[in-house]
């Protein structure tokens, strides 16, 4: 007889998560692409009409009159303008990434989707994922979004997310970029190769 495993969900914080170190053989997840999509007020709509209907069953989901928004990791804020929005996008996926790191097993992989048009968003997002210590091992560019939606119709809309496979650094090892560049050249050939074929 089959082992019924039961999943358990909660509501949490990225950046403080309530497991503890190397849980995790995977960790799987979309974070907010930078300043692209205002999901907390987008996420209100929704919300008030949930409360209406759910609110008796789940009052701990629902007791503020709308969707928090001071945890919310997104590069644009109501208070503050652009510059501090941006900022707060930086330490706080910073963080997330690190409780990624924290949590998950020293085997395990992390697959964080990501999209954005600014080298600004992807190199915060590069940035984040190097300072927690989390090394990209592959990615791959997939059709997310229907080319026939309203927001592609004459716009450059993106069309595709990258999927991006992390896994933890565990050693610290150094060399000098004349011992590593014949082994990236030979890699960037052979990945030519595969991406023309």
């Amino acid at each position: 007889m089959r082992k019924l495993y039961i999943p358990k969900i909660f509501q949490c914080s990225v950046t403080s998560l309530p497991y503890p170190n190397d849980s995790f053989d995977a960790v799987i997840t979309d974070p907010p692409y930078y300043d692209n999509v205002p999901y907390s007020y987008l996420s209100d709509f929704f919300y008030v009409w949930l409360k209406r209907t759910l609110g008796d069953l789940y009052p701990e989901l629902f007791a503020t009159p709308l969707t928090p928004k001071a945890e919310e990791i997104v590069a644009y804020t109501h208070q503050g303008g652009y510059a501090t929005g941006k900022k707060a996008f930086e330490e706080k996926i910073e963080k997330a990434f690190k409780e990624i790191h924290r949590v998950l097993k020293p085997e395990g992989i992390a697959v964080i989707v990501f999209a954005h048009k600014s080298t600004e968003a992807w190199e915060t997002i590069i940035d984040a994922l190097l300072k927690a210590g989390l090394y990209l091992t592959a990615s791959w560019p997939l059709d997310t979004e229907m080319k026939s939606r309203l927001r592609a119709k004459a716009s450059a809309a993106l069309a595709s997310s990258i999927y991006m496979v992390c896994r933890k650094r565990i050693s610290n090892e150094t060399a000098y970029f004349h011992e590593l560049k014949p082994l990236i050249e030979e890699r960037i050939k052979e990945k030519l190769e595969q991406f023309w074929n």
